[in-house]
């Protein structure tokens, strides 16, 4: 269940984020309140109630002038709150609100920010089409205004969608479009953070020197303006170049320990949590579980001095997952628990503030009952109707906490299930490797004395007549392919799971030794990896045996010159085509017959796969596998 460094390394991609307004879009009456939400929008809050208090202090104020900009930007300074907060929703209805403003005052400018503000939303959350949509939106306002500065904003995070979806050639390009502009501008903070984003597109393409290259030129210039938080950024980036693709692990530890340093500067928790929990996935990685441990308990007590209890929430299920690793289910099971409980808490504090003020209203509610009641009776059946209400309202998150409760019982049932499945799929894996061993060193160690024996009967100085000679070549030649056989069986009972690469790399081996076993056939094998996605031990050896049982079928009675193999991978779907131009058969008179074909058809069956043969006299046989992945 060890999920590889490479999935948990973090990669900063610096994604613009618009926070504050130009001032000279205001006049001097509402600059003293544009000036109090700028100041707002540049300080960091680490607690929720005093953030969000300090925003909507200014409301009141806000309501008087009546200024749609100012609007504008008050909401996009609540989004951006809510936003640090995780709190999406919300988030999405303010820069919805922003947005709204924006375009009420005609403020282009700050419309295709608001705009690109909410493109970020979509990216963090993952959906990429609603975040492109968002920025060619407000791209096509920037272009066609020439807002040169924003459009190379806008231009980065595009990039950073194609990054996403691992396609570095468009992530790449977008990249250097920003860079450009902001070369042209000459704005440091944003030429490093260009830089960055540049490197992390090498840095997925594998390409570590050009990776190190834009990364060294982003921290040369975020160390001349003093741009701490470009700074923690590449010093992450830089420590995983090292550790990836260097395998420097000490020194790429360095560079992330750096940005801690910068963080704790600046008193970031919730940045520090990220970074330790970061450190502690690297040391799970390479199994030095007590380092790991360490950094998780450090990233934990951030979290309770933060008062975040969502990481905090995380921070539980990290630890349980690394004791899962260490295979220790007894305390892997005892965090999960805490996990859940702290999980719990968080969904009871919430009922319990919606229950709280249910029941401020509902007492208030009471308290006018009692006064009005000897106005009127229609107002004294509406007070009770109000009451039932409330009574109804509390019942239903009563009964939604109970639901939830019950939800979190069976996730941790299922917990407990996946742990004896682990245990259970260890004992069998333990299983396979002594069958694979015991194959290796008895039955192989003796058909390798086969073949000693035989090359030793060749090479002797004896004679032996013709027909002798024959049947030991015979025998070396049976020998040597049982010894291949031997070897592709220990291949899969070693392996509980096979990537798609790696049977790729064994058919290809196969294929190469058909075709150096017969030399009046011409083969050709195409196999197209576009997503290295794993297959069960079986899914794999019957992928591999159906192919050499077809090839094998037509260099045997085929008399074809051409045998074709095309194997790709079209989404979740992995598709085969074998062709040869020999003599043909028909397939529906054989199918049941031949023990070869019956055979095809019983291992395409056991991988839920499906199987077509198209195959006429004097005219080659065709024949069509495909299976889900």
């Amino acid at each position: 269940m060890m999920i590889k460094i490479c999935q948990l390394l973090m990669m900063f991609l610096l994604v613009s984020l618009s926070h504050g307004q130009e001032g000279n879009d205001f006049s001097d009456t509402n600059k003293r309140l544009f000036n109090a939400l700028n100041v707002l929008s540049k300080k960091k809050f680490h607690n929720e109630q005093e953030s969000l208090k300090s925003i909507e202090s200014l409301e009141p104020e806000l309501k008087k002038l009546g200024v749609d900009s100012l609007f504008g930007l008050y909401y996009r300074l609540k989004f951006n709150h809510y936003n640090d907060f995780l709190k999406r929703d919300l988030s999405l209805k303010n820069i919805e609100l922003s947005i709204a403003y924006y375009k009420k005052a005609n403020n282009l400018k700050q419309t295709a920010l608001s705009t690109m503000n909410k493109g970020n939303l979509f990216l963090w959350q993952g959906d990429n089409q609603n975040a492109l949509l968002n920025y060619f939106e407000a791209l096509r306002i920037t272009e066609k205004n020439k807002f040169n500065y924003q459009s190379g904003l806008i231009y980065k995070n595009i990039g950073v969608v194609f990054s996403n979806q691992d396609k570095q050639k468009e992530a790449l390009a977008y990249a250097n479009k920003a860079l450009q502009v902001f070369l042209d501008l000459k704005d440091d903070e944003q030429i490093a953070g260009a830089y960055i984003n540049v490197g992390n597109c090498y840095f997925n393409q594998y390409d570590a020197d050009n990776a190190l290259y834009y990364y060294r030129k982003a921290e040369k210039i975020s160390e001349k303006t003093n741009n701490l938080e470009n700074l923690s950024f590449v010093y992450n980036n830089i420590g995983s170049v090292y550790i990836e693709d260097k395998k420097d692990t000490l020194n790429g530890l360095e560079y992330i320990k750096k940005a801690i340093n910068i963080r704790t500067k600046q008193n970031d928790l919730n940045g520090l949590i990220f970074c330790y929990n970061n450190i502690a996935n690297i040391y799970i990685g390479l199994k030095k579980f007590d380092l790991a441990e360490e950094n998780i308990i450090k990233a934990k007590q951030y979290a309770i001095e933060a008062n975040n209890k969502r990481e905090l929430t995380e921070s539980f299920k990290l630890l349980s997952f690394l004791n899962e690793s260490k295979k220790d289910y007894q305390k892997a099971l005892h965090f999960h628990k805490l996990y859940l409980k702290q999980k719990d808490s968080l969904i009871n504090e919430m009922n319990n503030k919606d229950v709280k003020e249910l029941d401020i209203k509902y007492q208030s509610e009471k308290k006018e009952k009692q006064i009005l009641q000897q106005q009127a009776e229609v107002k004294q059946k509406n007070s009770w109707l109000l009451l039932i209400s409330g009574f109804v309202i509390i019942g239903l998150i009563v009964f939604n906490n109970f639901r939830t409760k019950s939800k979190l019982q069976k996730e941790q049932l299922k917990l407990e299930n996946k742990l004896l499945e682990e245990q259970s799929n260890y004992k069998i894996q333990e299983q396979r490797l002594d069958i694979s061993r015991e194959l290796h060193d008895n039955v192989g160690s003796q058909l390798t004395f086969i073949i000693s024996i035989l090359d030793n009967l060749k090479s002797s100085s004896v004679q032996f007549d013709e027909a002798i000679d024959k049947k030991i070549d015979i025998l070396t030649n049976f020998a040597n392919k049982s010894i291949s056989e031997l070897r592709d069986t220990i291949w899969v009972l070693n392996s509980k799971q096979l990537s798609l690469s790696e049977l790729k790399s064994r058919m290809l081996n196969f294929m190469k030794d058909a075709g150096e076993s017969v030399d009046y056939i011409d083969f050709q094998f195409d196999f197209v990896v576009s997503d290295d996605k794993q297959l069960t031990s079986k899914q794999a050896i019957n992928l591999y045996r159906i192919l050499q049982e077809i090839v094998n079928n037509a260099i045997k009675h085929a008399n074809a010159k051409d045998i074709s193999v095309l194997i790709s991978q079209i989404e979740n779907e992995l598709q085969i085509k074998i062709s040869d131009n020999g003599i043909g058969f028909d397939y529906e008179s054989k199918k049941k017959k031949s023990f070869g074909l019956t055979n095809i058809q019983n291992r395409v069956q056991e991988i839920k796969g499906t199987l077509k043969v198209q195959s006429e006299l004097e005219n080659g046989t065709n024949y069509f596998v495909a299976i889900t992945l």
